[in-house]
């Protein structure tokens, strides 16, 4: 039997990628994925997709080699990626809820369908 293999959403790896080159430069992008395996490197370097899922231990291998450059081997280094990340991907949702709030005169009707919609 296959072990079960944990998956991680696209915009993770984007927006790791997105800070590490960002903050430390495509050079350093590069020499992280050298400590890769060529076939991960060839997942990485095409276009993800945001919303598609990948397999986790490749992220996991990808925090590894970073805090191998940045780190001392307790993975503290990702600390400001994983916050970057989690800015990144929870923006959208916080501006609509903050979108919501600056509504005045909304109403809120419930749909058959059990959703609401804003007026």
């Amino acid at each position: 039997m296959d072990p079960i293999i944990g998956m991680a959403r696209g915009s993770i790896y984007i927006y790791f990628k997105e800070y590490i080159i960002k903050v430390h430069g495509k050079t350093v992008w590069k020499e992280i994925l050298s400590h890769l395996p060529v076939k991960e490197r060839k997942i990485l370097d095409r276009r993800l997709k945001k919303s598609d899922w990948y397999p986790a231990p490749i992220l996991n291998r990808v925090f590894r080699a970073s805090d191998t450059i940045f780190g001392s081997g307790d993975l503290k280094s990702i600390i400001p990626v994983a916050e970057y990340i989690a800015e990144q991907d929870l923006s959208p949702v916080f501006d609509i809820f903050v979108n919501l709030k600056n509504r005045h005169n909304s109403k809120f009707v419930r749909l058959k369908s059990g959703f609401c919609a804003v007026l």
